[in-house]
């Protein structure tokens, strides 16, 4: 029996839904760049009149805006080396 629906996959776990990420391949970890660096886009100017901030993808290159925050990796204190987590 051959299944006739094609299967998608999000880019983006739902968790992550309302952090910034890569709208071409979905990637969490994005660097801030300077406003002017960002050269696509129709609604540019709208972004940047409303303060947006732009972001870059190292893995794609892709240059974007977004109102939504960056995901900030936690790091778990058990995880810590015994030195780091004593010094503290």
């Amino acid at each position: 029996m051959m299944c006739k629906r094609r299967f998608y996959g999000r880019a983006v776990a739902l968790a992550f839904l309302r952090r910034a990420h890569c709208p071409r391949c979905g990637n969490l970890e994005l660097q801030h760049v300077a406003k002017q660096r960002v050269e696509e886009g129709k609604l540019r100017w709208f972004f940047r009149m409303f303060g947006a901030s732009a972001y870059r993808c190292r893995p794609c290159r892709f240059k974007f805006f977004s109102f939504r925050p960056i995901h900030e990796l936690r790091v778990n204190a058990a995880r810590m080396p015994a030195d780091e987590s004593t010094s503290r």
